[in-house]
């Protein structure tokens, strides 16, 4: 495993052990990693409330 990136959450996502050693590029990828990560993350509580609220309609009928 890569150095910098020895901690991990208690998802089980690694982190990187300190911002402030990682260089402009670095942070810049780390950074687009991350927000493709919360438009994926986005994107599966919107397709899973669609499902809740379709079930929600069928069984309260």
């Amino acid at each position: 495993m890569d150095d910098k990136f020895d901690k991990i959450s208690s998802l089980g996502l690694i982190k990187p052990e300190g911002l402030d050693r990682m260089s402009i590029e670095s942070l810049n990828v780390y950074l687009a990693e991350l927000e493709e990560e919360c438009f994926r993350v986005k994107n599966e509580i919107t397709k899973k409330s669609q499902y809740l609220s379709k079930a929600d309609a069928i069984f309260d009928k």
